[in-house]
């Protein structure tokens, strides 16, 4: 049968609906986080802080990493993951880009996501899981591509369940008639705007290559990722029940062809991941319909409830949710920065990263910036930071030794904090504007000084509530830890 005149005329326009309104309710921009975490280059020497600093500078997804990487899955050590940088220490630069890309994905669906978004966003999940599963894990590079392509292939379903979920709803009915020209036209529709985002979100070559229906742009894709993110993010559709049950086993044994393995060694390895993605959030869990069977090769029809009527074990472990006053979090957090500070396998630069991260949470600070002295030992440089106005400070501030700001001698001479304003350390900026906004507000200058040497130090501000003596004295306890760590290292700055 035919589709209907209206559905077929809104299937045509879709993507210049979906497109037309970037302020509203069409395709929504990316997000700052979500561009950042999809340059960063792996192998560049400052890809660990960047990775960091891109996860901090978004609050929202900070509770949301730390509960992910506490689930039984990525933690199996039993010691509680509290702070981001202790998460990318212990699991690693490629595991912590997953889970923060994953988690920005989910942020696309809003706080609350409909049904069939939920269902197709857990696909995608599902899909990027089982695609390293399928490859074994027999190499790290592929492996990080393949979660990365997976997660993104269905980017087009995704926008188009959270824009109109009814709508695609029909689109998937279509998607299963017998109307060759419908299919078509819906597989059409997916390539249209895939393209589309390719464009507006500037994707890298090996994810845009690997949307669905971009087929033109597949030749910048590695042929055995692309085989094996087109099978994962079809046979993803089988836990959720997209693909209908008398199916699932025909689809999983043709898979098991292709890739050479037994079909009870795929429904063994859907299930694993299928476990996995559950414990990441509720609404992974609320969208799974179909428990899969190795020994009966079979998928069984489980009974779901509601996400809000049960807890699911990531978030009923997880602490990290609960509010708690700044007092509490930080001595929290201290505890960390001093077991961390004894663990001489743990880096100069991840010590000093940790306690950036512990004082911009705990303190509530608007800017803090690593400051570090140069090899020539001539100037001071920042570094690394976390707040809106450390970008513009980072690409200008330079600090001549000896210094010329009587606040800074004092302040390195006894080793101890001030508090001064920031044109006191701002004089080598040439950033007029910057030099405005900043000069009159309070700063506390933090010396970093081992054994008689000048290393650098921590500058940072708080522009709702001027910092005071007692935090001071939390700076000062960070900071001592700080030095204790770095005198117990052999490893130079």
């Amino acid at each position: 049968m035919a589709i209907e005149f209206d559905i077929l005329k809104k299937i045509e326009g879709l993507p210049d609906i979906l497109f037309k309104d970037k302020s509203g309710c069409g395709i929504p921009s990316i997000s700052t986080t979500l561009k950042r975490l999809l340059s960063l280059d792996m192998d560049g020497a400052l890809s660990v802080h960047e990775l960091a600093e891109a996860i901090l500078e978004d609050y929202g997804l900070i509770s949301k990493v730390l509960q992910t990487v506490n689930t039984v899955y990525y933690n199996r050590t039993g010691q509680q993951i509290t702070t981001v940088t202790q998460a990318v220490i212990l699991l690693g630069f490629d595991t912590i880009r997953q889970v923060a890309m994953g988690m920005s994905i989910l942020n696309l669906a809003g706080e609350e996501a409909n049904k069939t978004a939920a269902r197709v966003i857990t696909e995608a999940f599902i899909a990027a899981h089982l695609a390293q599963e399928l490859e074994g894990g027999s190499d790290s590079v592929i492996n990080e591509e393949l979660y990365i392509s997976a997660l993104f292939r269905r980017l087009a379903r995704i926008f188009t369940a959270v824009s109109d979920p009814g709508f695609y709803q029909v689109l998937e009915q279509v998607e299963r008639t017998e109307d060759r020209h419908g299919r078509v036209l819906v597989r059409n529709l997916w390539r249209e705007i895939g393209y589309r985002l390719a464009g507006e979100w500037n994707l890298p070559r090996s994810i845009a290559g690997n949307l669905e229906g971009c087929r033109s742009a597949s030749v910048h894709v590695d042929r055995k990722v692309g085989m094996l993110v087109r099978t994962a993010s079809d046979l993803a559709g089988i836990p959720t029940g997209s693909v209908p049950a008398d199916e699932a086993i025909s689809m999983i044994e043709v898979a098991g062809k292709g890739l050479g393995v037994s079909a009870g060694k795929i429904l063994e390895k859907l299930d694993k991941v299928v476990k996995r993605v559950e414990e990441a959030s509720a609404l992974f869990e609320g969208s799974i319909r179909y428990r899969c069977s190795r020994d009966a090769l079979s998928c069984d029809k489980v009974e779901v409830e509601e996400p809000s009527k049960r807890a699911t074990g990531g978030q009923a472990n997880d602490t990290s949710l609960i509010p708690r006053d700044n007092d509490e979090l930080f001595f929290e957090l201290l505890n960390q920065m001093g077991m961390a500070a004894s663990d001489t396998s743990i880096r100069v630069d991840q010590i000093f990263l940790l306690a950036v991260e512990i004082l911009k949470r705990a303190m509530d600070l608007d800017n803090i910036l690593l400051v570090l002295i140069t090899p020539d030992r001539k100037r001071l440089i920042a570094r690394y930071g976390l707040g809106e106005q450390v970008g513009l400070i980072k690409k200008t501030l330079s600090i001549p030794l000896p210094f010329e700001s009587a606040a800074l001698n004092e302040a390195f001479k006894t080793g101890q904090e001030i508090l001064t304003t920031w044109d006191n350390v701002l004089a080598s900026v040439t950033d007029a504007g910057l030099v405005g906004m900043m000069a009159d507000r309070s700063v506390c200058v933090s010396p970093i000084v081992v054994k008689g040497r000048i290393l650098g130090c921590f500058l940072m501000d708080r522009a709702t509530e001027a910092l005071g003596q007692r935090d001071l004295k939390k700076i000062t306890s960070i900071r001592q830890l700080v030095v204790l760590a770095t005198a117990n290292r052999t490893m130079g700055v």
